[in-house]
């Protein structure tokens, strides 16, 4: 999942292991290449940050086996 411009949020439990991790990628799509039908537009509700001057929409969230008990 890692790409140019990508961030990730990393949420870590008490015991010091990876409870979930979320991806946000450019609203605009890499490279700008959906500058005109951007990702916010296409899924109302994305969750969207707001990095320097760029904005970002939530793509995915991992959630390891361990965390859901298996």
């Amino acid at each position: 999942l890692a790409a140019d411009d990508q961030v990730s949020d990393f949420f870590i439990g008490r015991a010091g292991k990876e409870l979930f991790h979320r991806f946000f990628i450019p609203n605009d799509g890499f490279k700008g290449s959906l500058k005109d039908n951007n990702y916010a537009a296409k899924y109302p509700g994305v969750s969207v940050i707001k990095v320097n001057d760029t904005r970002c929409v939530l793509s995915s969230i991992i959630i390891p086996d361990y965390a859901l008990g298996g």
